[in-house]
């Protein structure tokens, strides 16, 4: 059972990869695919695991847990990942402007 629940794990979390890597090239960023999908391979398979299964079904699996599960990592990771960078955070000031050099 545990292989079949990774193995659906590992397809939601493919689909959500190519997904979410179309939205950021059509958007004109880069993203690091390969280390996406392995977070969204763990939150996929974690966050399935510790839902109530839900859904029909499918060769003993309750696929649509696993599924929220990587849709709710997905969003996540994909808000973290369009966050600008932090050291131009940091330079802000509580306006939203940046800081000039001096």
């Amino acid at each position: 059972m545990v292989y079949v629940d990774l193995l659906f794990s590992i397809a939601i979390a493919f689909g959500l990869t190519v997904v979410q890597g179309a939205v950021f090239l059509n958007l004109g960023l880069r993203f690091p695919a390969v280390s996406l999908f392995a977070i969204l391979v763990g939150g996929t398979w974690g966050g399935g695991q510790l839902m109530v299964p839900m859904g029909p079904p499918l060769w003993g699996v309750t696929w649509l847990s696993l599924f929220v599960a990587g849709f709710l990592c997905a969003v996540v990771s994909g808000a973290i990942l369009l966050l600008p960078h932090a050291g131009s955070v940091r330079s802000m000031n509580r306006t939203g402007r940046h800081h000039r050099a001096a």
